[in-house]
């Protein structure tokens, strides 16, 4: 069950203020597009907004109880960035099931509020994660209204769906909460998928990342699978391939 899965945007990366140049006197460099955070157990407590060198430590820091290893220095990306939002496995009106994919572009407009909501190591990948877990629900209910031949096939569906989602009063209308503000989005894609192949590969998605489900999971899934000995052996096929690999 092999994925390729394309390089990873890196929108924010942290370094311990230990690791920095200097002794009493820590240094950080601000690239192009960038902006820099001074962090106190993961809180911002100043921000380099500038490109350039910055002195982010000194001497009048050091008072007692303050440690120089609770300290850490975030770089986060400034220019625009896209994600992708795959909401896969969406019942629809008729029995059917969709994935429903948006590409966004978006900004970090203030590099405190992403830390906080993101961390102070993330990745495009890892926004678009947190991204589908807002929207799903809302989305979701939004898309049980209409067949699943609508959804594939009408272009106003569509744009419909996109302003759903980035609309004044849309999904993502608390995006800047986050530090984020969309610029920009394609237009939504719905394809058609079979319900069990939906729920199969929501599976395999879970096996490949975690190792294991939790019997919570594990129970969500066989709920939702249909029933018959043809999906039973879909199901001990998917496993089967999975212990596989972790053999190798």
């Amino acid at each position: 069950m092999g994925v390729t899965r394309p390089v990873d945007t890196v929108i924010a990366r942290e370094t311990p203020v230990t690791q920095l140049p200097g002794y009493v006197l820590r240094r950080a460099h601000v690239g192009e597009h960038e902006a820099g955070l001074l962090l106190d157990k993961g809180h911002a407590e100043r921000v380099c907004a500038t490109p350039g060198t910055h002195r982010v430590l000194v001497l009048d820091d050091l008072v007692p109880g303050i440690l120089l290893d609770r300290r850490s220095f975030a770089r986060v990306r400034a220019s625009p960035f896209t994600v992708t939002l795959d909401h896969n496995g969406l019942p629809t009106a008729d029995n059917e099931c969709v994935l429903l994919q948006a590409t966004l572009t978006v900004a970090v407009v203030d590099a405190a509020r992403f830390v906080q909501t993101f961390g102070a190591s993330a990745t495009a990948s890892q926004v678009a994660e947190r991204l589908v877990e807002e929207t799903w629900d809302r989305l979701q209910a939004k898309v049980l209204g209409y067949s699943q031949q609508d959804l594939c096939h009408s272009r106003q569906l569509a744009q419909e769906m996109a302003g759903f989602l980035t609309g004044p009063e849309g999904c993502l209308r608390h995006l800047e909460t986050w530090g984020l503000r969309c610029v920009g989005i394609t237009p939504v894609v719905c394809l058609p998928k079979r319900k069990l192949e939906a729920v199969l590969e929501r599976l395999g998605e879970a096996l490949a990342q975690r190792g294991i489900l939790s019997p919570d999971e594990m129970d969500d899934l066989l709920e939702d699978l249909p029933e018959g000995e043809d999906a039973k052996r879909a199901l001990a096929e998917v496993m089967d391939e999975f212990l596989e690999e972790q053999e190798d």
